[in-house]
C-alpha cells in the first residue's frame, strides 16, 4: 500500500511537470494518465483526458504530436499542427522533456524543506572522538580517542554533526587538515585525500564519544528475553571483552560462543548489569542491535526560509 502511494505520488509530480510545461508553451495535452494503458476510468476535462490506467508502475502524458508511451505514431502521416510538440521550437521541446525531473527535484527540496522547519534539527553536542577504528584511514593519519575536533580544513566545528557534514560533504575530495585540542595541547594533522576511500568501501573510522551499541529488538523466548535483556539497552561487554563500538565483534564472540555460557554486561539507564546466558546452536541469542549516540543533544529551530538551505544540505547528504 505504502510503495504504490509513494511511487503514485513520485509519478504524479513526475508528469505533473511534463503536463505544465506543455501547457506553457502552447502545447495540446490529449491524456493525463496515471499507469499505463489499457485505460481504466477517468474524466475528460477540455480537450485533456484525465484518468487511471491499469498497469500502475508509472505513468504518462500524451502530447499532441509527440510519440510516448502510448506509441501513437498516426499524427506522422501529416504536417505538424501549431499545437503540437512536433512544431515548437527545440529549447521548448527541451523544458517540457526536462520538467518531469526538474518537478522531482523539488518534490524533493519540498519535503526536506517542510520536515527542517516543523521538526527542526537535533545536534549531538560533542567534538570528541570515542573510537577510532583499527586500520582505518583515522588510524592511519594518527587520530586518537580523546581527541577534540576544533577545526576542518579551517572552518571551526561546534558539534558532532559539523564534522560529519565537513568531512563527507561540503569537503569531499580535498585533502582534509584537522585542528585537534590532544591532552590540552592544540596539534594539526593532514590527511591526503587519496588515504580516503568512499564511505561506503572503506569508512573513515570515527565515532563520537557516547556512541553505543544499543540494543534494538529482543525476540520472545530467546536467549536475551530469557536473561533479561531489553529494548535500549547498551551493549557493554561480552565475556569481558569490550565491545562499545565494534557490533562486528559481537556477532564474533556470540556465534563462537554457540551452546556455551557467555557472560554479558549492559547498561540500562544508569545501572550496569550483568548476567549469563547460552546463544543456540546456531550462535544467536535473538537480538538485533546498531550503533546509536546517547549523549547530550540540542535540537536547533530555523524560520521558514532560514530551513530551505539545511534542507537542502539534507539532500546531499543523502
Amino acid at each position: 500500500f505504502y510503495f504504490i502511494v509513494t511511487l503514485g505520488v513520485l509519478v504524479f509530480v513526475h508528469e505533473l511537470g511534463h503536463f505544465l510545461a506543455a501547457k506553457l508553451c502552447g502545447m495540446r495535452v490529449d491524456r493525463f494518465s496515471l499507469g499505463f494503458p489499457p485505460r481504466a476510468f477517468g474524466k475528460q476535462i477540455g480537450e485533456t483526458d484525465y484518468c487511471i490506467s491499469w498497469l500502475p508502475v508509472g505513468g504518462y502524458v500524451k502530447i499532441a504530436g509527440m510519440i510516448d508511451e502510448s506509441f501513437d505514431t498516426e499524427h506522422l502521416s501529416r504536417l505538424p499542427e501549431p499545437w503540437e510538440f512536433r512544431s515548437k521550437p527545440i529549447w521548448q521541446r527541451m523544458v517540457v522533456i526536462s520538467a518531469g525531473v526538474v518537478m522531482n527535484l523539488l518534490l524533493a527540496v519540498a519535503i526536506f524543506w517542510g520536515i527542517t522547519y516543523v521538526q527542526g534539527r537535533t545536534v549531538r553536542e560533542t567534538t570528541e572522538i570515542g573510537y577510532v577504528a583499527e586500520g582505518s584511514p583515522a588510524a592511519e593519519a594518527g587520530l586518537r580517542p580523546g581527541d577534540k575536533v576544533l577545526q576542518i580544513n579551517g572552518n571551526p566545528v561546534k558539534h558532532w554533526d559539523d564534522i560529519s557534514q565537513l568531512l563527507y560533504i561540503e569537503e569531499m575530495g580535498k585533502d582534509i587538515s584537522m585542528a585537534l585540542l590532544r591532552g590540552g595541547k592544540e596539534i594539526g594533522l593532514s590527511i591526503p585525500r587519496s588515504t580516503i576511500s568512499e564511505p561506503d568501501v572503506r569508512p573513515f573510522g570515527i565515532a563520537s564519544r557516547y556512541t553505543d551499541l544499543v540494543v534494538l529488538t529482543v525476540e520472545p523466548g530467546k536467549p536475551a528475553d530469557k536473561l533479561g535483556l531489553s529494548p535500549r539497552d547498551v551493549l557493554l561487554s561480552l565475556n569481558g571483552v569490550s565491545v562499545q563500538f565494534n557490533d562486528k565483534k559481537v556477532s564474533e564472540i556470540v556465534h563462537e560462543s554457540a551452546g556455551k555460557p557467555l557472560q554479558i554486561e549492559w547498561r540500562r539507564g544508569d545501572k550496569v548489569l550483568q548476567g549469563t546466558t547460552v546463544p543456540t546452536s546456531e550462535g544467536r541469542i535473538g537480538i538485533s542491535f546498531g550503533q546509536a549516540y546517547t549523549g547530550p543533544i540540542t535540537r536547533v529551530r530555523y524560520s521558514f526560509l532560514g530551513a530551505l538551505p539545511e534542507g537542502v544540505k539534507d539532500i546531499l547528504a543523502y
